[in-house]
């Protein structure tokens, strides 16, 4: 297995698994067309390697290029570093150009004689003779362009001597090209881990910024390998050793393409699989076992430790800035930061499309929160009240609040006095906080100085002091008010006098005995009338006591209520980001009886409610009976809705049914709550809606959870009337039930019942067979014996006013369908008496109806109607089936009129109805109350425009003849 993977120091030039970058023309091409170029990136990313391939490429286009490399040695003066500069030059030139600069036929061996020699015999200043090597000789033996190459060039940092006139001859020999054309031919690039700002030392507000040239950036490796060209970037580490792509993508996904990191890990992989005994498993295992826990012992890793924290000075701004990055992912990147500067150079993060992001998975894992706690807490003795202060402020900010927590996080005591004198001393030392920092410990010293002021008429020990700032802050949370107010009520009751042990439990038992000065808090009394008469209180209300109760809240940032809680003075939200109550005075203000007070004067049902959910809802004692549901019901139908939290509905709707369907099993009302709950919400939409409907549909339904799923659908699909409800659901079921079959009727009116044979079921479907002419007459006969018994034998059966329509219709269908198919010779005097009695009237009647007033059924009529006038047929039978036409829907009522008229006929002495003649606006009908076995109401329907006399007349003469082929037929 091939393993050509390398990671120690710069990578060879005809290297195979080197990774071409943008960098590799950007800095091609800039040198090539005599720009300065400065290659300032972090540690092992490629920057040598980098410049030996772009110096090959150079020289292939006949360019001079010449290398020094200053990380090996320190000099102690200017002088000894200018020297080894020119050292360098003139050996490159002798080994790979053949030309002697110094013009003394100088060979490697006596380089540093010959050069020393010629140093001493020239006068001027040691960058004097630097700039005349230059010009005199190197310019001078090479005619054609150069390139000067000074990598690590950020060891000049560490110099004991300022380097800042050599930038200053780079830019003059830059800038002073066109009156020195020679300098144009000489291009310096200065490659290394550092930043300009850091190599120019002795900076004021006169220093010209070091812009000029090009400043090439190294990226990463390309990270995604689903990407074509990225894929084809990467070949060469797939072809190293690794060769699967899985693999490679899983390594890229950990180092973000930092070509150290990478390498290392693609060769730690591959020797893991070429042992004798593989232990690899996947890349995961080997990056924590290889890398992750063993980072204290690779030098890759110390440096960049080194880098952040080596410089006591600047380090805690600088962990600072990469702990705000840690927490959240990128921060927008400024030049000017030289925090941020000392950040990217350290490689721990990548200036990627104007962010400063984390570099890498590994990075992150090893230079975690903790690993940045640890090392503030070596720099500061007060890093975790400063942290928690500076997350104070950050959140303060950021939350636009009104009030201050911070000094719970001040210090005061024993930990300010030392403090505040180690800042005079680190200050005499030439340290620096920055700017927060100093902020922290200024008010951590007026803080202390106001308590020590507040307390100095008192014989008083700072230790007492410190314990009576501890409990404030602890019954206070570190609210700035409350803590003045807690202060003072220590100084005026001899609080001053105890022990420091027993300062606590007195301090508590004065302050809860004085919460009526915590209550005049403007901001306090602004929050808490949220809880009242706002659309969301109860809503409010019920989090706020799971909040008092300890329960985990945690905030989110999409729910309205945990947004206005959050706002709240007395709300806090803790490390979790669970929502919790400020301090303990508030929790005493704010007790649970306050709590059912606010939530009695919210809600009619807020006790009830509370029972019913902390017994997990099953318990039925809780719901809401007669009054109480009605307020309940009441209540939810105010206008505007209130906002409601979770639970109420059901709970309501479950006492709704539990009051109504009160012989249901508790089975059964659970669907039915379900029912009812999942169609309100559309059900609400409609005008005219109030949970008084869901009630009066529960009624109409009771205990038969399919009746109540169609009046449902069906209320939802229609207009909601003003008033009289009963008779729309009447309406609405009538309306829809017409047009059932004889299976969907039975399924709804004799089906329910649990006792219901499946043979007594075969008997309906027949009639549905008979109507799609799938038999004929004569095999419906029996059926409708049989069936008469069955409806006889469930008459007085139904639960509800649904079931009991629907079983009435039944009823009529069958004897429709009866009267259809039951046609007696008799019958045929009769068919042709009211067939003469229309036609003779010549247009003054247009039919002749005999309704069975028992059940509303029409049972003759004049034959010939179907033909002579299609469309009033239509009306009268529908479509000649065994269905009721609607126009004479509800026609058993007329024994009503009559029942009515004869009362009042017997009570006047006017004596019994005869008939009863209705003028309508486009017709008139009389109608003949008839008492045989069986009543019967004749119907004489006439045209409009008529003489009505006329009417009366030949309607008398004929009614007699009528009655007695009735009475011929067995009525």
């Amino acid at each position: 297995m091939t393993n050509l993977y390398y990671h120690s120091g710069s990578l060879p030039i005809e290297s195979p698994t080197y990774i071409k970058r943008d960098a590799d023309s950007q800095l091609f091409d800039a040198l090539k067309n005599r720009e300065f170029c400065c290659l300032l990136e972090s540690k092992q990313t490629g920057k040598t390697s980098l410049s030996f391939r772009t110096g090959k490429r150079l020289k292939e286009v006949g360019i001079f290029y010449l290398y020094h490399y200053m990380g090996k040695n320190s000099p102690k003066n200017s002088e000894q570093w200018y020297k080894e500069q020119i050292i360098a030059i003139i050996v490159d030139s002798l080994i790979n150009y053949k030309i002697d600069l110094l013009n003394e036929n100088t060979t490697l061996k006596d380089v540093s004689t010959k050069l020393e020699k010629w140093w001493e015999a020239r006068p001027g200043s040691n960058l004097r003779k630097y700039e005349d090597f230059l010009e005199g000789h190197l310019l001078e033996n090479i005619r054609g362009d150069i390139v000067f190459c000074i990598d690590e060039i950020g060891s000049v940092i560490e110099f004991p001597f300022s380097t800042d006139e050599f930038f200053e001859f780079i830019r003059g020999c830059h800038e002073e090209r066109r009156s020195k054309p020679q300098y144009s031919r000489l291009t310096f690039c200065l490659i290394g881990l550092a930043s300009i700002d850091d190599l120019i030392r002795n900076k004021n507000e006169n220093t010209p910024s070091f812009n000029i040239g090009t400043s090439v950036t190294l990226s990463p490796f390309p990270t995604d390998l689903n990407n074509e060209k990225s894929l084809k970037t990467m070949q060469p580490l797939l072809n190293a050793g690794i060769e699967d792509i899985s693999t490679l993508q899983e390594i890229l996904n950990w180092t973000g393409g930092q070509p150290f990191l990478t390498q290392k890990i693609c060769d730690l992989i591959v020797k893991k699989r070429q042992s004798t005994h593989p232990q690899f498993t996947n890349v995961e295992e080997v990056v924590i076992s290889e890398i992750i826990n063993n980072w204290q012992d690779d030098t890759h890793f110390t440096t960049i430790q080194t880098k952040l924290v080596g410089n006591q000075k600047k380090a805690f701004e600088t962990l600072d800035l990469y702990k705000e990055i840690l927490e959240k992912r990128q921060i927008e990147y400024d030049c000017r930061s030289e925090g941020q500067t000392a950040l990217r150079l350290s490689g721990l993060v990548l200036k990627n499309e104007g962010k400063l992001k984390l570099y890498n998975r590994i990075y992150e894992q090893i230079f975690n929160p903790s690993w940045v706690k640890q090392e503030k807490a070596k720099l500061r003795l007060y890093i975790e009240e400063f942290d928690s202060w500076n997350e104070w402020e950050k959140w303060k900010e950021t939350n636009n609040l009104d009030y201050d927590l911070q000094e719970r996080y001040l210090l005061y005591g024993t930990k300010c006095d030392p403090v505040q004198q180690w800042r005079i001393k680190f200050n005499k030392d030439n340290g620096k906080l920055y700017e927060k920092e100093g902020r922290f410990l200024d008010l951590s010293e007026a803080f202390w100085g106001e308590v020590k002021n507040l307390f100095s008429d008192l014989q008083i020990n700072e230790g007492t002091m410190e314990s009576i700032i501890q409990s404030a802050n602890d019954l206070t949370g570190g609210l700035h008010k409350f803590n003045r107010i807690v202060f003072n009520i220590a100084k005026n009751n001899i609080v001053v006098d105890l022990q420091q042990d027993e300062v606590q439990g007195r301090l508590e038992d004065l302050v809860f005995s004085h919460l009526n000065l915590f209550e005049e808090y403007d901001q306090f009394q602004k929050d808490r009338d949220q809880f009242l008469n706002q659309d969301d209180s109860f809503e409010l209300i019920s989090l706020f006591e799971k909040i008092t109760q300890n329960e985990p809240i945690l905030f989110d940032e999409k729910n309205p209520q945990h947004r206005k809680l959050k706002d709240m003075c007395f709300i806090i939200l803790d490390k979790e980001h669970n929502l919790r109550i400020l301090n303990e005075i508030y929790g005493k203000i704010l007790n649970q009886n306050w709590i059912k007070e606010v939530m009695a004067g919210l809600r009619p049902y807020t006790k009830a409610f509370r029972d019913w959910q902390h017994s997990d809802r099953q318990e039925s004692s809780y719901l809401l009976q007669n009054n109480d549901l009605k307020l309940a019901l009441e209540w939810l139908g105010k206008k505007p809705t209130p906002k409601l939290e979770e639970g109420e509905i059901e709970f309501v709707m479950t006492s709704l049914v539990a009051e109504v369907w009160t012989t249901a099993s508790p089975s059964v009302q659970s669907e039915a709550v379900l029912l009812i709950t999942t169609s309100r919400p559309s059900l609400q939409g409609k005008n005219n809606y109030s949970d008084f409907l869901l009630r009066e549909i529960l009624q109409w339904t009771t205990s038969q959870t399919a009746a109540l799923k169609k009046l449902l659908e069906w209320v939802n699909e229609s207009d909601i009337p003003v008033e009289n409800i009963r008779k729309y659901l009447e309406f609405l079921v009538r309306s829809q039930i017409k047009n059932w079959s004889y299976q969907e009727l039975f399924d709804f009116a004799l089906a329910p019942h649990s006792s219901y044979p499946e043979r007594e079921q075969r008997i309906f479907i027949t009639f549905d067979q008979y109507c799609l002419g799938e038999i004929d007459q004569s095999q419906i006969q029996e059926p409708l014996k049989e069936c008469g018994k069955i409806l006889d034998k469930y008459q007085n059966l139904n639960e509800n006013y649904f079931q009991e329509l629907v079983f009435n219709f039944l009823k009529t269908k069958i004897a429709r369908i009866s009267l259809m198919t039951q046609q007696r010779p008799e019958q045929e005097t009769l068919d042709v008496l009211l067939d003469e009695t229309v036609t003779t009237s010549k247009g003054h009647l247009k039919s002749i109806l005999i309704f069975n007033l028992e059940n509303g059924l029409p049972l003759y009529h004049n034959k010939r109607l179907k033909s002579d006038d299609p469309e009033l047929y239509r009306a009268l039978f529908a479509d000649g089936g065994d269905a009721v036409g609607e126009a004479i829907e509800g026609f058993e009522s007329l024994s009503k009129i009559q029942e009515a008229l004869d009362n009042f006929g017997k009570v006047t002495a006017f004596g019994n109805l005869t008939y009863s003649i209705f003028k309508l606006a486009g017709g008139t009908m009389m109608v003949y109350f008839v008492e045989l076995t069986t009543p019967f109401a004749i119907c004489f329907i006439a045209p409009d425009g008529i003489n009505l006399g006329l009417v009366v007349t030949r309607s008398q003469a004929k009614i007699k003849e009528i009655k007695n082929e009735l009475e011929e037929l067995g009525f």
